[in-house]
């Protein structure tokens, strides 16, 4: 950035750096500019989505992850952008549409654990026992040694943010 304030993949990096130090308010400042600057460069809506959802400001992050799967709906990482926008959904209480969006991540050949952590959390407020018993053994597929103990210490949560995902992954 300091080299070329109009390089909006400069932006966007440090905007993920901020955002993944938690702070927040830097990564979204950051991650405007780089949208500013390339209202096409989908990367960084997906990484204003993930900071305005740390940041507690859901719908906002439901609006940048649409976008950037809008605009790139062939994306090697379209099962992140779909796993954050069902991760925001669970934060509102939209159980369904949570489930929906974890589904369309886990159909991805490319997926990870997360789209099965939060396609059970979500599962858990519906209460289907059969389909949380089908997320967790395939999560199990990929992390063996799965724990909720296990995942708090790679995964430090802020308490305020994402409260929901958290407290559905402990239910399922």
């Amino acid at each position: 950035v300091a080299r070329d304030d109009k390089d909006p993949m400069a932006h966007f990096g440090l905007g993920r750096a901020f955002s993944l130090t938690h702070q927040i308010d830097n990564a979204i400042g950051e991650l405007t500019i780089a949208t500013e600057l390339n209202p096409n460069f989908a990367f960084a809506y997906l990484g204003m989505g993930h900071a305005l959802s740390r940041a507690g400001r859901i719908h906002e992050a439901i609006a940048a992850l649409d976008t950037a799967i809008r605009l790139s709906p062939h994306d090697p990482i379209l099962w992140t952008m779909e796993h954050l926008r069902a991760v925001a959904h669970l934060e509102i209480g939209d159980y369904e549409k949570a489930v929906a969006d974890a589904k369309l991540a886990c159909r991805h050949p490319n997926t990870s654990f997360w789209s099965y952590l939060t396609l059970a959390s979500g599962l858990s407020y519906l209460g289907r026992e059969q389909e949380i018993a089908e997320a967790k053994s395939i999560l199990y597929k990929f992390w063996p040694e799965f724990s909720m103990s296990e995942f708090a210490k790679m995964v430090p949560f802020d308490p305020a943010a994402w409260s929901n995902w958290r407290d559905g992954l402990h239910q399922a």
